[in-house]
């Protein structure tokens, strides 16, 4: 009895020691899967890192770009606005000017007028 009951414990103990080799082993492959999983996930993060820093570099230079842009509106838009008042003057003082020249040439016509008369009483003398 006493031999039959050792080999039955040892048997129990055996597959004991078998139950637990197996769920040692389940758990170590879940570790390295586990393991696995993570190192592809730390891959990922730092390439969506990286590509988080090349867009966010990319976003400064374009609103580098734009500021600059607006700012070379800007000045074209003053540039125009100064040349449009400066031909708005220019076409006053050139109206002004005309208005003048056309006095003087009803002045210049009577000038005319007088050395036409003249010629003619010159003409009737001679």
């Amino acid at each position: 009895g006493f031999d039959s009951e050792v080999k039955h414990n040892q048997r129990e103990n055996d597959d004991k020691v078998l139950d637990l080799e197996t769920e040692r082993d389940d758990l170590q492959r879940t570790l390295m899967e586990a393991s696995e999983h993570c190192d592809i996930f730390k891959t990922k993060a730092e390439n969506l890192s990286n590509r988080f820093g090349s867009l966010a570099v990319s976003l400064s230079l374009m609103m580098e770009e734009q500021s600059a842009l607006v700012k070379a509106v800007q000045q074209s838009e003053e540039e125009e606005c100064f040349k449009r008042k400066f031909r708005i003057q220019r076409a006053k003082e050139l109206l002004e000017a005309e208005e003048l020249d056309s006095m003087n040439d009803s002045g210049d016509s009577e000038v005319t007028s007088a050395f036409s008369k003249q010629s003619k009483e010159m003409e009737a003398i001679a």
